[in-house]
Formats: C-alpha cells, sequence, structure tokens
C-alpha cells in the first residue's frame, strides 16, 4: 500500500534528502516520486501546480501540499508531533524559547551556509557528472564565504553539543545534506575536519537512519541495487535514472507604547538592536506592533560600523542586521525574530500572523521560504542600488545597472508567480493577512518608492492590489513614520 506522504523530487537532491532526514528522524512513512530536472519536468504545468517556481522538493500528504524543504520540515515536525523525534523541533517544556533557539540556526543554514557550500558542490560534484568545466573562480569566491561561516559555527561548537544546545534538531538536520557532499563527493572536506569542534561535534554527525537514507539515495542516483531499502521508505519507481539537481540561488534608545505593569513585567527586556531604515529591522518593528508589544529600540548606526564593536557582534550571526534581546535570550535573523514572537506571544494582538494551527502555518511558512530565497536576493540588491546609493555619492558610489538589470528581471520571474498565486487569493497564504505578507513589505515599500522600481509593482495587477492592500496597514505606516524620524545614516 503507499504511503500517504509523498516527496516530489530527484534522489540526489540535497533539499530532498533534508525532507527524507526529517521524515526518518519523524518515523513517517512515505514514498518518493522522481522528477527528472534534465527533462524539463519540474517547469511543466503539472507540476507548476504544486510548486509555482518549479523547484523541488514538494511534499503532499492527505492534509495539504507544502514546498521549500525547510518549510516542509517545519510542517512535519508540527504535523506529526508525536511520531519518531519527538523533540526535533525542541522540547515541549522548553516552548518558544527552545523554539526560537532552533529557528535561528535553520535560518543562519539557509542564509548564510546553504548558498557558498551549494555553489562548491554544483562546481566540484554536479557539474563534472553534467560534462561541464568546473569555475574554480566561483569555487574560490565561495570558499571565502563558506570559511566565514564556518568560524562562526565552529566557535558556537565550543559551547555547546550542537547548534541549539545540548540536543540535536532541526537546526543540525537541515545542515546534513550539503555538510555530507562537501565531505565525500568534493575534495573540501578540511573546511570541516580541519576546524576542531565542527570535525568532532556531533552536530554534523550522521544519523544511522541518516545514512541509510544517504547509501538509498547513492544507490538509486547511479542505477545500482540498494543494499536494502528502509521498512519506511516507499520506492516509486524502480529507474528513476540520472535526475540532476538544479538549485535556484537562488538610535538612541525608543521607548514605544504604554499597557499595564502586569505586562511590562511580563515583557520585560524586549529589545531590537538595529536601525529604522534597515529592511531588517523594519520586518521586526512591524511584527512587534502586529502583536502589539511593548519593545525598546537601540539604534545602531551600521554605516559608522558600531555594529562591528565586540559587545555587538556576541549577540549576532555574521550576516544579520538586527538583534533581539527578551530577557536572557538573544535572536538575530529579522524572520526568526518575527517566528518568535508569534509563538512566544500568541494571545497578543494580531493571533492569525503565524496561523491558527499546523496547516495554516505551513501555507505562511513555504510563503516565508519563498520570500527569503526567490524574492529577497533580487529585491535587496534593488533597494541598495535604487533607494540608497543615491544617498552615498559622498562616498564614491554609484549605481551599477548591470546589476540593476539583473535583479530585475530575476525579480520580475518571481512577481509573474505572486501575480498568479494573488489571482486566487487575498494574501499569498490565504484570505488573511499573515507573517507570509509582512515579510514583504520592508524591500516592496523601498522599491515601489523609487521611480524605475515602482512599475516592477503597478505593472501587475494583483501584485499592485495585494501591496496597496498591506501597505495601508497602520503597523507598517508606524514603521515607515519612525524611519522618516530616524533614518540613520541618511540624517
Amino acid at each position: 500500500m503507499a504511503a500517504p506522504v509523498t516527496v516530489y523530487g530527484p534522489v540526489i537532491s540535497p533539499a530532498v534528502a533534508r525532507v527524507a532526514a526529517c521524515l526518518l528522524e519523524k518515523d513517517v512513512p512515505f514514498q518518493i516520486q522522481p522528477v527528472d530536472m534534465s527533462k524539463g519536468e519540474h517547469k511543466s504545468p503539472s507540476f507548476l501546480k504544486l510548486q509555482p517556481f518549479g523547484q523541488v522538493p514538494v511534499f503532499k500528504d492527505h492534509l495539504t501540499t507544502v514546498f521549500e524543504s525547510r518549510a516542509i520540515c517545519r510542517y512535519i515536525c508540527d504535523q506529526y508531533a508525536d511520531s519518531g523525534n519527538q523533540t526535533l523541533f525542541g522540547k515541549k517544556e522548553d516552548g518558544a524559547v527552545g523554539r526560537a533557539a532552533i529557528e535561528q540556526w535553520i535560518e543562519t543554514e539557509g542564509q548564510s551556509f546553504n548558498p557558498p557550500s551549494l555553489a562548491i558542490i554544483f562546481q566540484l560534484a554536479f557539474a563534472p557528472m553534467m560534462g561541464r568545466a568546473t569555475d574554480m573562480a566561483v569555487v574560490e569566491q565561495n570558499e571565502a564565504k563558506l570559511a566565514k561561516v564556518l568560524d562562526v559555527y565552529d566557535q558556537r561548537l565550543g559551547d555547546s553539543q550542537y547548534f541549539a544546545g545540548d540536543d540535536f534538531s532541526l537546526a543540525d538536520l537541515v545542515h546534513l545534506p550539503n555538510a555530507h557532499f562537501l565531505m565525500n563527493r568534493t575534495n573540501k572536506a578540511e573546511f570541516i575536519t580541519e576546524r576542531k569542534n565542527l570535525a568532532r561535534s556531533s552536530a554534523l554527525e550522521i544519523s544511522k537512519e541518516y545514512t541509510d537514507a544517504l547509501r538509498w539515495f547513492h544507490y538509486r542516483t547511479f542505477s545500482l541495487p540498494p543494499p536494502g531499502l528502509l521498512d519506511n521508505m516507499i520506492v516509486a519507481s524502480k529507474d528513476p535514472g540520472l535526475p540532476l539537481y538544479l538549485y535556484t540561488f537562488p538610535f538612541p534608545c525608543l521607548f514605544l507604547s504604554k499597557r499595564s505593569s502586569k505586562i511590562k513585567e511580563r515583557m520585560a527586556g524586549l529589545q531590537v538592536f538595529g536601525q529604522p531604515a534597515s529592511t531588517d529591522v523594519a520586518r521586526v518593528l512591524t511584527c512587534l506592533f502586529e502583536k502589539n508589544l511593548e519593545f525598546e529600540l537601540v539604534r545602531i548606526d551600521t554605516f559608522k560600523t558600531h555594529h562591528k564593536l565586540p559587545e555587538f557582534i556576541r549577540l549576532r550571526d555574521p550576516n544579520g542586521q538586527v538583534t533581539f534581546k527578551h530577557g536572557d535570550k538573544t535572536l538575530v535573523e529579522s524572520r526568526d525574530i518575527c517566528r518568535y514572537l508569534c509563538n512566544q506571544f500568541p494571545n497578543d494582538g494580531n493571533k492569525i500572523l503565524y496561523g491558527p494551527g499546523a496547516l495554516e502555518r505551513a501555507s505562511i511558512e513555504q510563503w516565508l521560504q519563498a520570500e527569503a530565497q526567490n524574492f529577497s536576493p533580487p529585491s535587496s540588491a534593488l533597494v541598495f542600488q535604487l533607494a540608497f546609493v543615491p544617498h552615498l555619492s559622498h562616498l564614491g558610489i554609484r549605481q551599477d545597472h548591470d546589476v540593476i538589470d539583473e535583479n530585475e528581471d530575476k525579480l520580475k520571474q518571481v512577481l509573474d508567480v505572486y501575480d498568479d498565486i494573488l489571482s486566487k487569493t487575498a494574501y499569498l497564504a490565504g484570505d488573511d493577512f499573515t507573517l507570509a505578507d509582512l515579510s514583504h513589505l520592508p524591500n516592496s515599500h523601498y522599491i515601489v518608492n523609487t521611480e524605475r522600481g515602482r512599475k516592477l509593482f503597478t505593472n501587475k495587477k494583483n501584485v499592485a492590489r495585494w501591496y496597496d492592500d498591506i501597505s495601508q496597514r497602520k503597523t507598517w505606516k508606524q514603521v515607515v513614520k519612525m524611519q522618516t524620524e530616524h533614518p540613520g545614516a541618511f540624517e
């Protein structure tokens, strides 16, 4: 009998492996439905109905369909909470605090570790299989990026056994596919083995289940008989051929709100470090206003490099532009902070911002991931070129029109998908405004308020209607007002 869960994607894909490893940890039966990307199956009309960006994997169970591997893993942990490893997404007694510790490292993996490691893997492992020449300039460029990330990881793993503490969690699992490829399919294993804590750390230790899964993937990919199929994995096709996975990279203190002393005591210590003009800070501020929470904003002037001071470095990851503190808890990465606020204060303010249940949350998560992976890279490049660079001419910085042209094309493709989705629903995840929409506001605002960027949104009827709607929310207008009053480096 077929498993009730199907994962669509080529078996060699690190993203498919990420989902498979999560299902194995949760002891959820599933089947793999191969997608041959070399034949363009990921761009077929039937597959685009499942994944509008034409990327893998896609997850489907009896309740819903979810895309984006990390969003899928979150859904699996929520929907199948009582199966398998029940602490994979945090212990119940640790609540939102425990989950936030995991979330920040999941986001770090997606934003900081995945891009350079996957670029190296593609050049050294996949390109030769496809008959392509390895671009060593790309390898060297991403080696430098990866080294900086792994230095941070090595320091972190000197303090704890795993990324989020002393228990293996989803924060560690999401790193496994790329780490495995680096160790076993390229000549770059020293990136891990030469860093003491990474080398010994169980954070990158491969569990027996994951080892079995990877061996299964390896044998299936190269059309060799598997050494024994796992009991809870059902093979959808005996001869998937050689599908190749091609990944698309894709303030002085302000005290806000007046509330009762009881609420103030419960929320004591909510602090945001950063500039209101920062898109990451703006995302967090909007979420705080939506949740009607009292907080303190401590301005950090990025252009004056205050954020490089040692005491601030200790609070943050290598790429984030915002740091959040709640008592003794420190978080980085704006989307993670928003998730934490929704989980920690579910009964405050907008109670459906992160969805009322696992199904709604899965839909929100896939669009949060789409924003981070597909929308943010080109839109962030355009924000800098169109909105920020004109203010930096005194530093000798000029607009790069090649960069603008390239990222306009990329963003147009993303917004084409959004326009189609928004022709069916009022908002990205359904008929209610959620964190999926909120996360898009900061970059969209900067782009729409430039003459050249505005057309990217106004030329698409449904996107234009959607942006007009979400940008009129009082919470967002409050953030825009703060940006105007405290423009940071542009004061």
